[in-house]
């Protein structure tokens, strides 16, 4: 074994005829595995990639094909960007037999799970119970939490939940990013700041949420949060406009003496997913779907797997889409979830969405109960009915992230035109990105006006030449390493 596993991340046992490794559901990175080491039946095993490229145990190459496969959206979560090293996801345990076979199995997901059970008011009952159990047991004591707060359902859903609890933490540390003062904002479908909906929140438990609004200040843009971050976890950055307050969330709670972070991120799937695959899909919803496309095809990369299904849409059979919905429940389809290995900031985080009760009351959910008439995200919005102010509960708007990310860049018109040129000298990035779309793209933004270009051209920039960053630091990285 290389590093040690604490509760939360993984557990190693003892197994007839062999030793099995668990991974909890509660990491989200997951853990990272070189099997069948110099063909001796040696299995290595490490809590981040870093750790098992230093000590030797894998070719210390680039996946080529893995790293095509991200810019498609498409890269298997089991795989990773190094040669011969695998990732064992969340909710999964391998076990390795004394002639060194290894074998993965799921311990939650479709093949797992028993077909839904709960309906009706018993099913939103469950999930709070599981929840409020889940947050019990991970609060084992502790006089002080520490949280991110955005003005989403999730996060104030847990927020709540903490500051309800007779037995403490008696002190809840809430910390929301908000854009910085200077920053322009455009205008568009996202609510541009969570302030006002994290202020209410912390209002209803005065006594017990100090709650604090946090922004960019030190002016760190994207690209240099993308190469901080993926640097620390050897994993390439998914949304590198959000880098920075994520960063600067984590950094104040270690300053502040606290071991993690508390985050809803996980409720996406286990509490407030709006279950669209419970309803029948109309044409009228499909054209105004489609009608997003050519915002996306502007910027000349290639889709997201998502994207794709909106340029050829096909409705697919209920069954198949509730199969989807319980791996990503499982944690089983995030491939990007790995960058928050332990190594990535200066504390860990704590999802209570990603707790195993809440996961198996999740999926004992029929997918009708989760509906509401009329109510997008109805069984999430009801259930915080007494929890949650009205006016964050039942408000439609959603709240944007790193909203003010343009004023990190634009001052930086040569970094990006530099980093564009880079591209075409970049393994896996060359012969799969339009290069001359994206010159384009980049060389059409107003450069020196705080006046943002489209979120949508920025996101998909951003991502693109920041992933390429991440192939040359880590090319240059494995050449550099002792053999």
């Amino acid at each position: 074994m290389s590093g040690s596993f604490h509760s939360g991340q993984g557990a190693v046992t003892l197994a007839p005829g062999g030793v099995a490794v668990g991974c909890d559901t509660l990491n989200a990175a997951g853990l990272f595995f070189v099997p069948n080491v110099d063909g001796h039946g040696l299995l290595r095993i490490a809590v981040s990639p870093e750790r098992l490229i230093k000590a030797g145990f894998t070719p210390r190459a680039l996946d080529e094909s893995w790293l095509r496969d991200w810019l498609r959206g498409d890269a298997d979560p089991c795989r990773t960007p190094f040669e011969g090293m695998q990732r064992l996801l969340p909710g999964q345990e391998l076990r390795v037999d004394v002639d060194g076979t290894v074998r993965v199995r799921n311990l939650v997901g479709p093949d797992v799970w028993s077909p839904p059970d709960l309906d009706g008011p018993d099913a939103e009952q469950a999930l709070i119970e599981a929840f409020d159990a889940a947050v019990a047991d991970l609060v084992d004591g502790q006089d002080e939490v520490f949280c991110e707060l955005s003005g989403g359902l999730d996060s104030t859903f847990m927020v709540s939940s903490l500051a309800r609890r007779g037995e403490g933490p008696q002190s809840i540390r809430a910390f929301t990013h908000i854009p910085h003062a200077d920053a322009v904002i455009s205008d568009d479908q996202w609510v541009p700041s969570d302030e006002s909906a994290a202020h209410d929140l912390a209002a209803m438990y005065a006594e017990r949420v100090n709650w604090e609004a946090l922004s960019n200040e030190s002016g760190r843009g994207p690209l240099q949060m993308a190469r901080l971050v993926s640097g620390r976890a050897w994993w390439p950055a998914f949304g590198p406009g959000n880098l920075e307050w994520m960063d600067t969330i984590r950094t104040r709670v270690a300053a502040e003496g606290g071991a993690a972070v508390w985050v809803g991120v996980h409720g996406n799937a286990a509490f407030s997913s709006p279950h669209t695959y419970a309803r029948s899909q109309t044409p009228g919803a499909w054209r105004r779907a489609a009608r997003r496309v050519p915002r996306y095809r502007r910027s000349g990369l290639q889709p997201t797997q998502h994207l794709q299904l909106l340029i050829e849409p096909a409705a697919p059979a209920p069954a198949a889409d509730r199969d989807r919905y319980l791996r990503w429940l499982a944690g089983h389809t995030q491939v990007h979830a790995a960058l928050m290995s332990p190594d990535a900031f200066a504390v860990p985080s704590i999802d209570p969405f990603r707790h195993r009760w809440v996961l198996d009351t999740a999926a004992r959910i029929k997918p009708e109960a989760w509906q509401r008439p009329g109510m997008r995200r109805g069984l999430a919005r009801s259930a915080g009915r007494g929890r949650v102010p009205d006016v964050v509960r039942l408000r439609d708007a959603r709240g944007a992230q790193g909203a003010d990310v343009w004023r990190g860049m634009y001052s930086d018109r040569h970094t990006y035109l530099d980093q564009v040129e880079l591209l075409a000298d970049t393994v896996a990035v060359c012969d799969s990105v339009d290069i001359v779309a994206v010159r384009a793209e980049v060389t059409s933004w107003s450069w020196g006006n705080p006046t943002p270009p489209g979120r949508a051209g920025i996101a998909q920039i951003n991502r693109v030449l920041a992933f390429a960053d991440f192939v040359r630091v880590m090319s240059d990285r494995l050449r550099s390493l002792p053999h």
